[in-house]
């Protein structure tokens, strides 16, 4: 409760919830206002009542007021921030007793919160190729250990209408526009780092792979290239698929029209590899936890892993490695296949020292469906490839899944590449050998 410094006052009032709730004339036990709040809107589509859809704070400021800060539900408005005039005292008109209330709104497009709840709702919509509602939209986000409510995630999808970075599809939601993809792709860099071990994690979890039944989910990158060079980029494939500098010797090809993880544009064909993350995903539905450390570029010299040339923590990126070595002509993944030498992309793994043996069954079992990739295997808490391991634990070395594409990319034949790209059933995938 609050009221006037002078003992000669009459006027008292209480706040909460962002809003002056009650003002008591003459006397304290006089109620003769209630609910004393700002309702914010356009005038079209957008109505904000202060009490149910801002968060408030309330502050001490100076002497003699109180301050309310509300957060605001979207990043276009800001409700009041209340202070009294200078010298910490409220002025009204001689001989009348009133409450004098001050307001401003101020715009938070910049705010770094708002901005971040922005950026999450747009990388939920680009791993989606079908229309989400609010409701979907805010669990998912939640997953990522933000907290929205339905009507929150609304009032932001209608600042992302208005500024085209989603687009309304009838009722089933919002779909992400090209506008809105280039915003999360410049969306702030701090934001994005440790996105890629996060989405690691997240696609190793939803692999449903499994060995007895030879049936379920596998993790694919997803190469993109113009239809005419199909035949000479599967022959590029196979040719260092055939020297084990991969991770399958499966593949799925989807032409115009059909969807890998999203429609296929005219003129252009799809090209997907079995990724190296499969295997974190297997290993954790048998129990073993598997952790994704570096991505980096590996020296092969005479068909076997010599060292690591270059490293990117996967925790302290905000792209995969494997695309900086392969936009940048770092890697000779056609030499290494052809030659038994050259430089190829790599992940470098740790699983626990106590599981190795089951490790080692899986993935010998993984072997007999197709799937394999690792390259080298420590000894427990010793050097691999002179990077070390952790106490109690044992260093993996595994082929990046995008190698043979990367060797058609170093032929001259332009692709576009997607690491950890989607999910696609096992079934879908052929022998590389019946394509060429």
């Amino acid at each position: 409760m609050g009221a006037a410094c002078s003992t000669a006052g009459r006027v008292w009032y209480t706040l909460s919830h962002g809003t002056v709730n009650e003002i008591y004339c003459p006397t304290i036990d006089h109620p003769q206002v209630r609910d004393l709040k700002l309702l914010i809107t356009d005038g079209e589509t957008v109505c904000h009542e202060e009490k149910r859809d801002l968060e408030a704070s309330t502050e001490t400021v100076r002497r003699g007021g109180a301050a309310q800060l509300d957060t605001p539900p979207r990043s276009s408005v800001s409700s009041p921030y209340c202070r009294p005039p200078r010298g910490g005292r409220w002025r009204t008109p001689r001989r009348r007793d009133a409450m004098a209330q001050s307001s401003s709104i101020q715009p938070l497009s910049d705010d770094r919160d708002v901005r971040r709840k922005m950026v999450a709702i747009l990388r939920v919509l680009s791993g989606r190729d079908k229309p989400l509602g609010a409701r979907a939209l805010g669990r998912e986000i939640g997953k990522l250990g933000i907290e929205l409510s339905e009507r929150q995630v609304r009032y932001h999808l209608q600042f992302m209408d208005e500024r085209g970075l989603t687009r309304v599809v009838g009722n089933a939601g919002r779909v992400l526009t090209d506008l809105g993809r280039d915003e999360l792709d410049s969306a702030l860099v701090h934001e994005k780092v440790g996105f890629v071990a996060a989405r690691i994690d997240r696609l190793a979890y939803a692999t449903s792979f499994d060995l007895d039944s030879g049936e379920g989910e596998v993790i694919l990158n997803v190469s993109r290239l113009r239809a005419e060079d199909l035949p000479r980029a599967l022959e590029c494939a196979k040719t260092t698929m055939d020297a084990d500098l991969c991770m399958s010797h499966l593949v799925v090809v989807a032409h115009e029209g059909e969807e890998l993880g999203e429609p296929v544009p005219d003129g252009m064909v799809a090209i997907g590899t079995v990724c190296s993350v499969t295997l974190n995903g297997v290993l954790l539905h048998h129990y073993i936890p598997v952790s994704s450390i570096y991505g980096g570029l590996l020296q092969v010299h005479d068909g076997l892993p010599l060292r690591f040339v270059e490293l990117v923590s996967y925790a302290g990126s905000s792209i995969d490695p494997l695309h900086i070595f392969i936009h940048s002509g770092l890697t000779t993944s056609w030499q290494a296949a052809t030659t038994g030498s050259g430089m190829v992309g790599a992940g470098f793994r740790e699983i626990p020292a106590a599981a190795v043996d089951d490790a080692l069954a899986v993935m010998e079992r993984m072997r007999e469906c197709g799937l394999g990739g690792v390259m080298a295997m420590g000894a427990p808490s010793q050097r691999l490839l002179e990077l070390p391991v952790g106490m109690d634990r044992v260093g993996l070395v595994v082929v990046a899944g995008l190698t043979p594409m990367a060797a058609a990319s170093e032929q001259g034949i332009e692709i576009d590449h997607h690491a950890l790209s989607t999910t696609c059933d096992y079934a879908r995938l052929t022998p590389i050998d019946e394509l060429v």
